[in-house]
């Protein structure tokens, strides 16, 4: 194939310099989380419930935003994040149980 009859196909674009990796977004996401929820711009619960959407775009199942909020938590090591993720339980009338997030029926 010539160059000029690439046009109009989809082809992958290159990373432009200075953009961050994968890995790198999802840190960066991370600490903003963890940040955020410590300013106490929102509960945890409520960030909790905004990530639920997103859970299973991690592999995680989907609709766990306690899930998603944890591993992100996690990253960042956050001293205070067994606080929060109680915190975001609470607060979205969730429990879990050895792992396995499950509704309280609300």
């Amino acid at each position: 194939m010539w160059r000029g009859e690439a046009r109009g196909r989809c082809r992958a674009r290159r990373p432009r310099p200075g953009t961050p990796a994968p890995g790198e977004e999802a840190e960066a996401v991370a600490q903003i989380t963890a940040d955020a929820i410590r300013a106490v711009y929102d509960d945890p619960g409520t960030f909790a419930e905004a990530l639920a959407p997103h859970a299973a775009r991690f592999g995680l199942r989907r609709g766990d935003g306690l899930a998603l909020l944890r591993w992100l938590l996690d990253l960042v090591g956050d001293p205070e994040t067994s606080r929060w993720l109680a915190e975001a339980r609470e607060s979205t009338g969730r429990r879990e149980t050895a792992g396995v997030v499950t509704s309280s029926g609300r």
